[in-house]
Order: structure tokens, then sequence, then C-alpha cells
């Protein structure tokens, strides 16, 4: 599930893969440049490295970099981008004062009444300028419903199934033809877990047994 980090960040990886596609076309040019990749044009500089082996290091890295840059196309296709920035409401519905620019967003007629209300609170307004984005719109989640309700229906289209493939390569790896039968459940819940484990003090009060 993805939270408001996602409407906020989602620019940073934008600028990831237009970065990608800048790299590529300096190294598939007529005259590749290295210089984003610091350690192999100091590695170049510094060793008898012949026109061959840059020529066949280059390929290895357009190689590299299209794949990644088809991963991230893959996962953040333009399309949700542009979903993201027609909804730039969820960052700043304060900026939607003026009842005639509520048309552009195209909301519903509930989504409109709340988001004049939202507008016309000073109160709200303030909490807005201070809290994180996220925490204010879990606030008023129970007094504007339908606002919450769109802007989370927004969200939505922008995840990625990284959790499942990891999930996924977890359960492949723990359950094996050889443990066919073993309930994998709770060992993935460990293994996925984003907690980072005391073992210091989970060991602590444990005794160790002495081998025979």
């Amino acid at each position: 599930m993805m939270t408001f980090s996602t409407t906020v960040n989602c620019k940073h990886v934008l600028t990831f893969q237009k970065s990608l596609k800048l790299r590529l076309a300096r190294l598939k040019g007529p005259k590749p440049c290295h210089y984003m990749f610091p350690n192999v044009l100091k590695h170049i500089e510094e060793n008898d490295v012949t026109d061959t082996q840059v020529k066949h290091l280059t390929e290895l890295i357009v190689t590299h970099t299209v794949a990644l840059n088809n991963s991230f196309d893959r996962y953040f296709p333009k399309e949700r981008f542009d979903k993201l920035n027609g909804k730039k409401w969820i960052q700043n519905p304060f900026a939607y004062e003026n009842p005639e620019s509520l048309l552009e967003l195209g909301s519903t007629p509930g989504e409109e009444t709340e988001m004049l209300q939202l507008s016309s609170d000073p109160l709200l307004k303030k909490q807005h300028e201070c809290m994180q984005l996220s925490s204010f719109w879990i606030s008023i989640s129970s007094e504007h419903p339908a606002l919450s309700k769109a802007r989370f229906q927004r969200l939505i289209p922008f995840t990625t199934t990284y959790k499942y493939e990891a999930g996924f390569l977890v359960l492949t790896t723990i359950k094996t033809k050889f443990r066919s039968r073993l309930n994998a459940a709770p060992d993935m819940r460990v293994a996925l877990s984003s907690c980072k484990l005391d073992w210091n003090a989970i060991l602590k009060n444990k005794q160790a047994h002495p081998s025979h």
C-alpha cells in the first residue's frame, strides 16, 4: 500500500528515469562519454586500456543501463505520473480556494462540497502547514470521507510489484522441493519484515547448550 510519500517523492523517481535516458544518449553517441561513471573513467585514464576494451566496457554499461531503464519504465510508466500530476490537490488542497478552480479537478459533487469546506477552514489550513501531509489527511478522514477516499484511490495506481516479487523469491528459497510440505508463512514473515532484530537482547536470557 502506498503512502503520501509516493506523491511527494515521485519526482525523484522521474528525475532518475530521465538521468538514465541522458546517460544512454551520451553512451550511444559517436564519442561515448563516461563522466557519469567516475570509477570507470578513472580506470580508463590510469590504465593502459585499448579502444577495443573501452568499446566492450561501454557496451556492457549500455546493456545494464537499458535493462535498468526498462525496469523503471515498467514499474513507473509515464501514465501513472500523469495521473498524479492531475491530482495536485492532494498535496495542497488549499490552493483551490477559488470555486472556479475546482472545475479543473473533475471531482464528484460530494468531493467538491468537501473541498469547499476544507479550503474555507483557516484552522485546517494552519494544521496543513504544521503537520506532515500523511498525518493531516488521516486527521480529517472522518470529517471529509469523500476526499479521503478520493486521495486513496488516486495513489493506489502508483503501486509496484516489488514486494510481491520479493515475497515470491523468499517463498521459493524457503519452500524447496525437499521441504514442499513446510508451512513457510512464519519464516516468510520474519524474512520480509522491515524490523531490525536486536539479537543481543533476544539471546541475553537464553542458555547455550554445551556440546556433549
